[in-house]
């Protein structure tokens, strides 16, 4: 966590933005005492008193230094968190969490810390503006309790890594990151000594600090297993001989058993030293079996044994090739694109704290509080920044969905705009007491994105609908908004296997900004799925039946209808077909009133 907030303030500080690091007065398993004030390569370091132990602290003064800065970026869920989350009235302050995994690196109490998790944090997080989750383990782990999340996989110094020159010494193993519990290296020691029976001439170097002060026992334990003089612990080396180390290592290895993350591995990756780590979700994330690495489970011995002899003794050709495939992996993690969308979460965070009213949660689904207009200027504002957006049109029946679709959940609360559209979110928001402004159905704001288009210069894909809608919807809205740029319309069927061919055609149009009518929830999940493959748009919504209204094929409701909020009536009027989605809403309003004072 300590590099990851060091990298982060590097970058933070070369975009121009003043970083400053507050954090405790010691060191916790030392407890030696630190300065309280430092500056270590441009960032300012302040230490706070504390009371309390490594499992939780109490550094109360921390309040006194917020009104100081803009925003506040907590690392890890402690008492900080607890802290500014519980007091955010006091300070008002924004809030940013980046999650690291939690408190579930251990397995010291797990009843409690799971208590603990659902009613603290849950309460802490509601002063919370946004959680960063770490990974998608922790992505699915926190949206138990807050709908306020963004997936950001960490970032590591990939230039620094990739430069490494690979100088492979014999069959060398090497295990880079702190000694802890959690890590498992004495079944990583078990393991080796059976390969040694294999290779006698294989050798492991284990480098990083003895947070618990486990590192006596597993020397003896190496000892007693007979290889401690082919197990090296280097403790803290600088980084310099730490990438001497990762360039003369045939292997990487690691038999953690919980990993956030898994950024050491990742380090270990960018330099093409080819990973053999253990099955875990973490590490399964960015590890394809036999392709960028390899999985393992070293609970078992004998297939662990049986997975690293096979890695060591892998042809040359094969072994740099897996290798290059690890370093090309590890680049999707370079800082400099963590930050970006870091600094992307920031600005919004303003841009919300700006406007004061913060969203809601419905049914476990997160509803921005704005109108047409704040929800256009937030548009506006994606525009003028890097990275990929997406904006949902929220109705009744993408919440019920989401009830029973952990994935469909998780896209509708991870989105940069959540807008209300259904006249059922507006009954449900008044019904909790938290009344929404308006109404914003996907076929009144996709106009007025139309129009922002032609303003800015930007152009705009119009996807999905019936054979010919997109078309003639793009010629009725180049007559409305001159200037307009339709990059391209398309009817391709949401069919995965069609993917490939749409997104190719999106990118060959260049364009911007994605507007997708599929219906719920296809045009969400086809828009999370490709969106990684998406070169130039910067902005994707889901616009349910708005080509279809803004074509012509299907007339709208009155102004008068649509005001009383009754458009629903009209449109089942004239297509009685919809009656099976109507069905949804006596549901989904007897589940708002059950869900009143939980």
């Amino acid at each position: 966590m300590e590099t990851y907030v060091a990298n982060l303030c590097r970058q933070l500080s070369e975009r121009g933005h003043q970083c400053d690091v507050a954090t405790l007065d010691y060191i916790f398993k030392s407890m030696r005492p630190l300065p309280a004030y430092e500056e270590i390569d441009g960032v300012r370091v302040i230490r706070l008193p504390s009371s309390g132990n490594a499992r939780y602290f109490l550094a109360p003064q921390l309040l006194d230094l917020i009104p100081r800065y803009d925003l506040v970026h907590v690392h890890g869920v402690d008492f900080f968190i607890d802290l500014l989350g519980t007091f955010r009235g006091a300070h008002n302050t924004p809030v940013v969490l980046s999650t690291h995994g939690g408190f579930f690196h251990t397995s010291w109490f797990p009843s409690f810390k799971e208590a603990y998790f659902r009613t603290i944090t849950r309460h802490s997080l509601k002063g919370v503006d946004r959680v960063i989750a770490s990974s998608p383990k922790d992505a699915d782990l926190f949206s138990q309790v807050t709908s306020n999340i963004s997936l950001v996989d960490n970032g590591i110094d990939y230039q620094a890594f990739a430069e490494v020159e690979k100088k492979i010494e014999g069959q060398s193993l090497v295990y880079v990151c702190r000694i802890s519990k959690n890590k498992r290296v004495d079944r990583l020691l078990d393991v080796f000594a059976r390969v040694r029976e294999e290779l006698p001439d294989a050798k492991l170097t284990i480098i990083g600090p003895d947070w618990e002060g486990l590192q006596t026992g597993l020397e003896q334990r190496a000892a007693m297993l007979g290889v401690g003089d082919s197990v090296k612990f280097t403790g803290v080396i600088s980084q310099e001989e730490m990438l001497a180390a990762l360039a003369s290592a045939r292997l990487f290895v690691s038999a953690s058993e919980y990993e956030a993350f898994g950024l050491s591995t990742v380090e270990a990756m960018a330099t093409g030293t080819v990973p053999v780590v253990n099955n875990i979700p973490a590490f399964a994330g960015f590890i394809e079996d036999g392709v960028n690495g390899f999985l393992t489970d070293y609970a078992d011995s004998e297939i662990a044994v049986r997975a690293i002899a096979k890695a060591l003794n892998l042809d040359d050709h094969r072994l740099a090739r897996t290798g290059a495939a690890a370093k090309e992996t590890a680049a999707r993690y370079d800082w400099r694109q963590a930050a970006d969308r870091i600094t992307e979460i920031y600005e919004d965070v303003l841009i919300h704290h700006e406007k004061g009213p913060t969203p809601i949660k419905i049914l476990g689904i997160r509803i921005d509080r704005t109108d047409r207009r704040e929800s256009l200027e937030r548009i506006s504002s994606f525009l003028e920044t890097p990275g990929y957006k997406l904006v949902v049109t929220v109705n009744p029946e993408h919440i019920m969905l989401a009830e029973n679709n952990e994935h469909f959940k998780n896209i509708l609360n991870r989105s940069e705009l959540n807008v209300p559209d259904g006249i059922g979110i507006i009954w449900a928001s008044r019904l909790l007491g938290k009344p929404l402004p308006e109404r914003i159905a996907g076929a009144d704001l996709l106009p007025r994105i139309c129009r922002l288009c032609a303003e800015k210069g930007v152009s705009i894909f119009l996807l999905g609908g019936k054979p010919g809608i997109a078309a003639k919807a793009a010629d009725n809205l180049r007559k409305t908004y001159p200037g307009l740029i339709v990059a391209g319309t398309s009817n391709s069927d949401p069919d995965p296997e069609m993917d490939k061919d749409t997104v190719e055609e999106i990118n060959r149009s260049g364009a911007t900004v994605l507007a997708v009518a599929y219906g719920s929830p296809k045009e969400n999940l086809w828009i999370d799925r490709n969106h990684n493959d998406l070169t130039s748009v910067r902005i994707a919504i889901g616009i349910g039946g708005a080509l279809d209204f803004i074509s012509g094929e299907i007339p709208r409701a009155p102004t008068a209808m649509r005001k009383a909020g009754i458009e629903w009536l009209y449109r089942l009027w004239n297509e009685p077909k919809r009656y099976r989605r109507m069905a949804t809403l006596p549901r989904f309003g007897w589940r708002v009133m059950r869900s009143r004072g939980k």
